[in-house]
């Protein structure tokens, strides 16, 4: 079986860089994009398991977003997490209506990033991964 395949759309690069570092050693295929439009079109061309976009994502915004990926993708389940910064104000009830799967906060916590992440695409037993590192300030975005 394949590695789960992960696009992450964010601007910033040490979000990109934490997510890679946490989630590509445990066995994702980590795809970094820094604006939503490009990001519609490599998920249209490849849709991938799991999305974890900047609700603020540059481009596009998320509804619009989602609903041209389930416009292409509609019997394919991609689980969308919203990455959001403290304060940040949203319609959580209204995001999940629209398909939002979750919500992680920044910055970025290592150990739930992954345990989230894997809650909606685990890792196959014969894909080889590591086990989250220790929390380091390097780590978290």
């Amino acid at each position: 079986m394949n590695s789960p395949q992960l696009l992450v759309i964010d601007q910033d690069a040490v979000v990109q860089h934490a997510v890679e570092t946490t989630l590509k050693p445990q066995g994702f295929e980590v795809t970094l994009v820094g604006d939503g439009l490009s990001a519609l079109d490599v998920a249209l061309a490849a849709p991938p398991d799991v999305i974890l976009a900047d609700y603020r994502m540059d481009g596009i915004n998320i509804f619009r977003f989602f609903e041209k990926l389930k416009q292409k993708h509609a019997s394919k389940t991609i689980a969308l997490l919203l990455l959001v910064n403290p304060g940040e104000v949203y319609d959580e009830l209204t995001l999940r209506l629209v398909g939002v799967s979750d919500f992680l906060r920044k910055p970025l916590d290592p150990q739930e990033l992954s345990e989230r992440v894997r809650r909606y695409a685990p890792i196959p037993a014969s894909v080889p991964s590591a086990e989250p590192s220790a929390t380091s300030s390097e780590g978290a975005a």
